[in-house]
């Protein structure tokens, strides 16, 4: 079963504790990258609209032997990830400020092959944080009741 934590966006990207759940003895491989794991139909939480997204290329990375993991029932296996949804070159107010999306989980596919027989699927949501530094300071004078800024 597939979960994220710690879902963290901040308007260009969505990131987040990615975790594995064994329901039953089965492979994974452990680099959790896109040969694996995607992110789909982003859309916003206010209206339900499917958003045009970022997708990212990615190269093809040959796994080995040794990328394989058992996980047995009731373990867990994770990372944590980040997916870029809005390019700020195009769009410097990034996305909405808050948005619904799902996560694909897929057994490791054969070389050269798009996973395609989904195992688990996470619907998730994100509220839109500011990064570090980019919030206004609170409770300054200007904002307290009936003190007035100078």
């Amino acid at each position: 079963m597939l979960s994220m934590e710690e879902v963290r966006y901040d308007g260009f990207w969505v990131s987040g504790r990615i975790l594995l759940e064994g329901r039953s003895d089965t492979f994974v491989d452990r680099r959790l990258n896109e040969q694996t794991i995607s992110l789909t139909n982003v859309r916003s939480c206010d209206s339900d609209a499917k958003l045009s997204f970022a997708q990212v290329d990615y190269y093809w990375q040959e796994r080995k032997p040794s990328d394989l993991l058992m996980l047995k029932q009731h373990e867990y296996f994770g990372k944590t990830d980040r997916f870029m949804l809005f390019v700020e070159e195009v769009d410097p107010q990034g996305g909405p400020d808050c948005i619904r999306f799902s996560l694909h989980w897929a057994l490791p596919a054969e070389e050269g092959e798009v996973p395609k027989n989904w195992v688990s699927t996470f619907e998730g949501k994100a509220v839109r944080t500011p990064a570090p530094g980019d919030s206004a300071p609170t409770n300054t004078p200007s904002s307290l009741p009936g003190i007035e800024g100078t």
